[in-house]
């Protein structure tokens, strides 16, 4: 089905609403598609053709056909072999945003999971660190207590003897483990 226009009334709304191709004849009248265009200036006195672009069900673009060197009549074949040109061609564009949207996720995902991952690592570096420094702390707070154990014991007692090697093993051991 195809809607003839003599260059009055919302076009492109009606076409969009519709999904029908549209050809109007005498391009001199205000055209509300055609106003928006930079080439309109070029254009001269003529006919246009326009194909609604459709995909599943829905229009996303519109195809324009314009004749500038005369003003004529599209021939009902003109307009079907355009029409079934413009299946193909619609697929194709909804393919390439399909496309461009799933590239456009996987960037978002990758751009997500390199921020979690750098999340992480900075965690675990300040939990890391937060763990060696509280050991250190631990470690001498015991060879402190150690050393004051050592300290308190009398000097010449046989069972001091005994005392004093394990003192002085687990001060050797917590130095070697502070390393």
């Amino acid at each position: 089905k195809t809607s003839l226009a003599n260059g009055s009334g919302d076009y492109y709304r009606k076409m969009m609403e519709q999904g029908e191709p549209l050809a109007t004849e005498g391009l001199s009248h205000p055209h509300p598609l055609l106003e928006a265009l930079p080439l309109r200036q070029q254009m001269k006195d003529g006919s246009l053709l326009e194909i609604p672009l459709k995909s599943k069900d829905r229009v996303i673009g519109v195809l324009l056909f314009d004749e500038t060197a005369y003003i004529r009549q599209f021939t009902e074949e003109e307009i079907q072999t355009v029409v079934a040109l413009s299946h193909p061609a619609a697929q194709s564009i909804e393919t390439a945003i399909q496309y461009q949207e799933a590239v456009r996720h996987r960037e978002r995902q990758e751009h997500l999971s390199s921020a979690i991952l750098r999340t992480h690592e900075q965690e675990r570096h300040e939990l890391a660190n937060a763990l060696e420094h509280r050991t250190w702390e631990i470690l001498e707070k015991a060879k402190k207590e150690i050393k004051g154990a050592r300290e308190a014991l009398p000097p010449l007692l046989p069972v001091e003897c005994g005392a004093r090697k394990h003192l002085d093993a687990a001060s050797h051991l917590l130095e070697k483990a502070a390393e």
